[in-house]
């Protein structure tokens, strides 16, 4: 590397990097460049705070999934019971006013056996704990999360 300078002129650097004759080889990042995991299932989304399940509902769409959404357990439990065809995820906030996630997935699973379940939470640990939440295969995301790893999370858990 040479540098020189002239007062008035200004500053010249001058970088000499040795000639290599091979070609040069692409890189490719995968995690940047491809595009997130999607599918056409259905997914029931239950957030009681309108801006998060909005903005997780929008990220599930634009994944091709079917969003169907509810603000409570009450009310995802009567959205179940009205959508006549499968549904292939419960997505839920772990603590809600009234029924937490657990207690509403408890009782999704009876009435639609082989629902898969993926619990979302921004608390603590052990505010989960205290819920009865982190019990051994319980699948868990935390909040707040990106899109690449919502789309990744849902997609692993219907696959399992």
């Amino acid at each position: 590397m040479e540098a020189t300078s002239e007062p008035g002129a200004g500053t010249v650097f001058r970088v000499y990097l040795p000639r290599i004759d091979a070609r040069a080889e692409a890189i490719h990042d995968r995690a940047v460049s491809d595009e997130p995991p999607g599918g056409t299932e259905v997914i029931l989304l239950v957030e009681d705070e309108r801006q998060v399940r909005d903005v997780a509902a929008r990220m599930l769409g634009y994944l091709g999934y079917e969003v169907l959404s509810a603000d409570s357990g009450s009310a995802a439990l009567d959205c179940s019971r009205q959508h006549a065809g499968a549904i292939d995820l419960l997505l839920t906030d772990v603590i809600m006013p009234q029924q937490n996630g657990k207690q509403l997935a408890e009782r999704l699973v009876q009435e639609r056996p082989g629902l898969r379940v993926l619990y979302m939470s921004g608390h603590t640990d052990d505010s989960i704990a205290h819920h009865g939440v982190l019990d051994a295969g319980v699948e868990l995301i935390r909040k707040p999360f990106t899109h690449q790893e919502l789309a990744t999370r849902v997609r692993q858990r219907l696959d399992s």
